[in-house]
């Protein structure tokens, strides 16, 4: 099982805070955060994946009972975000492998051709990354940070530029993640991916200045 607990956590840049006092729980499923468009909704997902380091507060990680630090985290863990890219002159198989032996996790071709399928871009197996269009770049983003079965998946604005299909292939890899052995932490203000989620955290507007 993962747990995440969250203790007074708080971010500023230069003299304003992002957010500030965030204490909240969450245990495996899938975890919402929620917040008006600037309320620090991605930088909170980095402080929670240890790419930012909070100003105050905790963060705290445990998986199978074991407390887990940010070499553990991220061994652990993928992430998708929109401002995330890959590489253009790459096909989006060669991106795939590249990544997974970046990982230390390689990962067969059937494994990568079996993702690329279920999400609807097999066809572009042997295209390159920048001729896609940013739709298939934004499903060839999830499916890279989803590609070893993390235990941990964050998923910033995943719906970023996505039809219907690409949609319904977000539920898709949800829905297999909705076990004990994963949790999956969902960033948007996008109402319909909001209900995907088994609880929600919003994030209050904080607009004090930081005192010195």
């Amino acid at each position: 099982m993962i747990n995440l607990t969250v203790t007074n956590l708080g971010k500023h840049f230069g003299f304003r805070w992002i957010f500030r006092e965030l204490s909240f729980r969450a245990a495996s499923g899938v975890v919402g955060i929620a917040g008006t468009n600037g309320s620090g909704k991605s930088t909170l997902m980095r402080c929670l994946a240890g790419l930012y380091m909070q100003d105050v507060g905790e963060v705290t990680w445990t998986i199978d009972d074991v407390p887990a630090d940010r070499a553990i985290l991220r061994e652990n863990s993928g992430y998708s975000a929109p401002y995330i890219q890959h590489y253009g002159e790459l096909t989006c198989r060669e991106n795939l492998q590249f990544l997974s032996g970046a990982r230390e996790h390689p990962q067969s071709d059937d494994h990568i051709r079996s993702c690329l399928d279920e999400a609807g871009i097999l066809f572009k197996e042997n295209a390159m990354y920048k001729s896609l269009s940013s739709g298939q770049q934004q499903r060839l983003k999830i499916i890279a940070a989803n590609l070893h079965r993390p235990r941990i998946l964050f998923l910033d604005e995943p719906g970023s530029n996505l039809d219907e299909r690409g949609h319904a292939f977000i539920e898709q890899v949800l829905e297999q993640r909705r076990n004990p052995n994963y949790l999956t932490v969902l960033a948007s203000n996008d109402a319909s991916e909001l209900r995907l989620c088994d609880e929600v955290i919003t994030i209050p507007d904080a607009t004090n200045e930081v005192k010195h």
